[in-house]
């Protein structure tokens, strides 16, 4: 459909072909109707108000559908079902109406409730600006990515929402630079990576690391599941400068207006040894068990939080592949 928006994919799995849910603590949620509160989207020099009401179908219209419409017919079917492509890549509601895992709980039994579910948790943090948004860019979320049907699908929702939300003008420009998003500050985390840290540090070895099926390498030579894990050190690193697959290092966080604000370590490569082990091969598909030696795990920490103390001092140049001295930014 014309009003689809594709962007760039969130978060994904961090070694698995299979998915492992988030870690969070379960959030309880008050489902409310005909309420309202304020929250602030962020994009360009300014910032737009936009006032949430959770319950009942939406006024406004996005292509002859309202936001109401377009995520109970297209956006909540879509987090029922696994990625057409992938079947090992399962969408929200499998952790998310559930708890698995610990996961908040931000959806139900059925596409209204879901609504209601969804535009009352954390709106703050999900219903912003897309370049912030937790639920597109998951920033804290540990869990599998959005295929990519249904992170243009939701992304053109949550601009729908926020276009019918709104109450207030943008207000003027400060002059300014434009805030900085989450997707803005992991590209500048991909740029500060040092290949000759990467070497330094072993993590060429990654990609040989054992699982009860074989190396890693052997599933994610090419990508899959998220997670760029081939025997071509120069290729692996290259792309795990990018997301999704730089997600295994970092992710987002925002402040509780939703705006970005700042990168933390993710330990999706460890977190996921974890997981697979949790994991009951009699309800979902698991992940080949596997545990990432002490080397490796102290090693991994020690490249990201190099890397992002260089980000935080603004000492990183355009790109590190060829281990160059560090500039600014």
């Amino acid at each position: 459909m014309s009003w689809k928006v594709f962007t760039t994919a969130a978060a994904a799995i961090g070694i698995a072909v299979g998915v492992g849910c988030v870690t969070n603590p379960p959030t309880d949620l008050i489902l409310t109707s005909g309420t309202s509160g304020t929250t602030s989207g962020v994009g360009g020099a300014g910032s737009t108000t936009v006032t949430a009401t959770t319950g009942g179908p939406s006024t406004g219209t996005g292509n002859g559908l309202s936001a109401h419409d377009m995520f109970t017919t297209i956006v909540f079917p879509e987090m029922q079902q696994a990625s057409p492509s992938d079947k090992m890549m399962r969408a929200c509601y499998s952790c998310h109406e559930s708890g698995t895992s610990g996961a908040p709980i931000w959806l139900t039994a059925n596409a209204e409730g879901s609504y209601n579910a969804i535009t009352s948790y954390k709106s703050g943090k999900y219903l912003v600006d897309v370049g912030n948004s937790l639920l597109l860019n998951h920033g804290e979320h540990t869990g599998p990515a959005m295929f990519p049907q249904l992170q243009a699908d939701a992304t053109a929702w949550i601009q729908q929402e926020l276009k019918e939300r709104m109450t207030g003008t943008t207000s003027a420009s400060t002059g300014g630079p434009p805030p900085l998003t989450e997707s803005d500050a992991i590209k500048q985390y991909g740029d500060c990576m040092d290949y000759q840290d990467w070497l330094g540090l072993g993590l060429n070895n990654l990609p040989k690391m054992q699982t009860q099926s074989g190396q890693c390498s052997g599933c994610h030579s090419s990508g899959d599941g998220g997670n760029w894990l081939s025997l071509n050190d120069q290729e692996t690193f290259g792309k795990n400068q990018m997301a999704p697959y730089i997600r295994r290092q970092v992710s987002g966080t925002v402040d509780m207006d939703g705006q970005f604000a700042d990168l933390v370590p993710s330990h999706r490569w460890q977190m996921k040894g974890q997981e697979a082990q949790m994991c009951d091969p009699n309800k979902e598909s698991c992940h080949p068990i596997f545990t990432l030696p002490q080397n490796m795990v102290d090693a991994i920490d020690q490249f990201v939080s190099k890397t992002l103390d260089k980000w935080h001092n603004k000492q990183c140049g355009t790109s590190m592949m060829d281990g160059g001295t560090d500039g600014g930014p």
